[in-house]
């Protein structure tokens, strides 16, 4: 069973993930073949935990919500207090900046998509972007492949309760929160 991953879980991810890309990229200057081997896509469990700690924080909604795993093959699921559930689906992006979009993603209640930019490639690169779009579909008319581009200028079409769009420094979020080898001296 899918879980969302603790913070202290990202931040290891996200090390590891790094890791990876500067392996690579080394490789490449040694090894001309090895331009061959495509960088690794974000992990769905990276992505979707980031916007659920985002989400039940309150940093993409007017009101903090309460985040699972969604238990219907969706990505997430959000409670709002009322009881309602939203449908929350995720894409995250890198360099290359493109996703597929599905049906499933156009009929969620919120589309959180993250642009992780170069992220992982840069060592430097603290922020990366997130963008909450409510009800996607009005906005976003097929399936298929889109780039976060054109995602954006489908953004400038919602209203302006429908979307949010955040810089979110993660090195931040992951320094604040306390390694497990932290939490286990304490």
């Amino acid at each position: 069973m899918r879980t969302v991953l603790t913070i202290d879980e990202m931040r290891e991810l996200s090390r590891a993930l790094r890791d990876v890309f500067a392996f690579l990229s080394s490789l490449r200057g040694r090894v001309a073949a090895a331009a061959q081997i495509r960088n690794p896509q974000v992990p769905t469990a990276l992505s979707e935990s980031l916007a659920a700690h985002l989400l039940q924080s309150g940093s993409l909604l007017p009101q903090a919500i309460q985040v699972r795993c969604a238990r219907d093959g969706g990505d997430l699921e959000g409670e709002l207090p009322d009881g309602h559930t939203l449908s929350i689906e995720v894409k995250a992006t890198g360099e290359a900046g493109r996703q597929r979009v599905t049906k499933k993603d156009l009929e969620a209640d919120l589309l959180i998509w993250i642009d992780f930019g170069s992220y992982f490639v840069n060592p430097e690169v603290r922020q990366v972007s997130v963008v909450r779009m409510s009800h996607p579909g009005r906005y976003i008319t097929r399936v298929g492949e889109i780039s976060y581009h054109d995602f954006l200028k489908a953004c400038v079409r919602a209203e302006g309760q429908e979307i949010a769009l955040r810089e979110v420094d993660i090195q931040a979020l992951f320094e604040e929160a306390p390694t497990s080898d932290q939490r286990q001296d304490a």
